[in-house]
């Protein structure tokens, strides 16, 4: 979440995520930028999500590279 005072992202703990039942699941974290994903799936995807948010990014921020607007509304 962006702070109003300082316009800085602010980690908040997200206390949600340890509600997620599927103890047979494997759990990963992929965090850039702005991005933090937790993840719970029936098998090791760490690198494939990461790679995906890799690649979603690049496109939202070659958008935004294009229409700077987008990226205050």
């Amino acid at each position: 979440m962006i702070s109003p005072q300082t316009n800085k992202i602010e980690y908040k703990e997200r206390k949600y995520r340890n509600l997620i039942e599927g103890k047979d699941l494997i759990s990963f974290q992929v965090k850039e930028a702005e991005s933090d994903l937790y993840i719970r799936a029936n098998q090791e995807l760490s690198f494939y999500a990461q790679q995906m948010v890799s690649n979603f990014r690049k496109q939202i921020e070659n958008y935004i590279y294009s229409y700077p607007l987008f990226k205050s509304t």
